[in-house]
């Protein structure tokens, strides 16, 4: 019988041993993906693996849009902002948990009436909410900006996890299979 995995953090043989810090980062993302798309519940997905996850989500968000198009497409949901929180910290990427402090000190200054507002919102065009959410983050963005700081943060983040777990890209495939076949199991 093959080994448990699902309380592994999986990424590929290749990524591990890849020298661009973006490649283990990908193969985290593209196996909870294919995880997802299998009907396995984020609850079942180990939660490192998840705050690597959100965190490329979010780092992704502040270079297309800034603060304010994170703060739209995350719907400001607070699961999504404590677990970006959460593996901001673990990643000792200080600078980013600063800004995240930041902008929910620019949300709670908003207000429950205005923040819904904004995400009722169509994101571009007049939008005085998103002016002023960017407004109030973007100096403490901009010289972040130019770095892939954060994605190296990450990478390492990864990479010293006691329950990481290096397979090939067939196995990776055989954990996914195996893992929605216990889903859909009678």
């Amino acid at each position: 019988m093959p080994p448990l995995l699902s309380s592994f953090v999986i990424v590929s043989d290749n990524s591990f041993r890849s020298d661009d810090p973006e490649d283990i980062v990908q193969s985290n993302i593209s196996y909870i993906n294919a995880l997802r798309s299998n009907g396995v519940s984020t609850d079942d997905i180990p939660v490192d693996a998840m705050r690597s996850y959100i965190v490329d989500f979010y780092w992704a968000q502040l270079c297309n849009g800034g603060f304010s198009q994170f703060v739209y497409n995350c719907r400001w949901k607070e699961d999504v902002i404590t677990l970006v929180r959460s593996g901001l910290a673990a990643m000792e990427a200080d600078p980013h948990v600063r800004l995240l402090d930041r902008g929910a000190a620019v949300m709670q200054a908003l207000g429950p009436t205005r923040t819904r507002k904004f995400l009722e919102s169509n994101y571009f065009g007049d939008n005085k909410e998103r002016e002023e959410i960017d407004a109030a983050t973007i100096p403490m963005l901009k010289p972040l900006f130019g770095t892939d700081d954060l994605i190296r943060a990450n990478a390492a983040f990864l990479r010293r996890l006691p329950n990481l777990k290096v397979l090939a890209i067939a196995d990776m495939e055989e954990e996914v299979a195996r893992r929605t076949a216990d889903i859909h199991r009678p």
